[in-house]
């Protein structure tokens, strides 16, 4: 019998600057599994990094061993002292493992239940840790199980009949409040995931004046450009 072990950090357990700090991307994501993969104990091992998780989910030799591992990678590899990983993160182990992987997949555990976004970036997650060759039998017949799972929640019961991102919904509700969002200036912080699920959704509402501001000021301008918004320096935030 395998022992799953997942550690992970999410919109509950931790802040949006902690998460941040411990994301995975791009080569981080891959360099990271490969990382990961090669510690002693550690037999199978998948990273999902989202705007509002970051989760660890490995098969290994020893469970006790096996968390000690899965923290001290997860504390290298954002810088974060070791036991502030510890008392942020959670961890599951053997069927609460899957119960959580399962909950997630079917986004029964987001920050807005039903929303469609995380079957997709679980999916992404399971597609990195095979181009990676970190996963083995055990987690891509649980993966497997898990993404079978969600789309039947989505094909057989109702959860997804009124799902939103929380991109969406934020603008949603601001556009509740404000009315007519064609004639407002609006100023979105983040160009993440988030961020452009709601510059998305601003543009398809008609919004005209729409200003951008982020840490990394190339990724504003970038995001600005595919949606003729313009750029704020970050810097200048304060002053709006």
């Amino acid at each position: 019998m395998p022992n799953f072990v997942l550690i992970g950090l999410n919109h509950r357990s931790a802040s949006l600057d902690f998460r941040q700090l411990a994301a995975f991307s791009g080569n981080k994501l891959s360099e990271g599994l490969k990382r990961l993969s090669s510690r002693p104990g550690i037999l199978e091992a998948l990273i999902l990094s989202t705007c509002n998780r970051v989760e660890i989910l490995c098969c290994v030799e020893q469970v006790r061993p096996g968390i000690a591992c899965m923290e001290e990678f997860f504390s290298d590899s954002s810088g974060i002292p070791l036991p502030q990983i510890q008392a942020k993160a959670y961890c599951y182990v053997g069927d609460q493992a899957v119960r959580h992987l399962f909950r997630v997949a079917g986004s029964l555990d987001s920050m807005i239940v039903g929303e469609p976004q995380i079957l997709g970036q679980v999916k992404s997650g399971y597609a990195e840790a095979i181009a990676a060759g970190t996963v083995g039998t055990y987690l891509n017949t649980l993966l497997q199980a898990a993404l079978r799972t969600a789309k039947r929640i989505r094909s057989e019961t109702s959860i997804g009949e009124y799902s939103l991102s929380v991109g969406s919904a934020a603008i949603d509700l601001v556009q509740k409040v404000f009315g007519d969002l064609r004639t407002k200036s609006i100023l979105l912080v983040g160009t993440g995931k988030m961020g452009e699920a709601a510059i998305r959704h601003l543009s398809e509402l008609g919004a005209k004046n729409i200003y951008l501001t982020n840490r990394n000021e190339a990724s504003a301008k970038d995001l600005a450009a595919r949606f003729a918004a313009v750029a704020v320096p970050f810097k200048d935030l304060e002053e709006w």
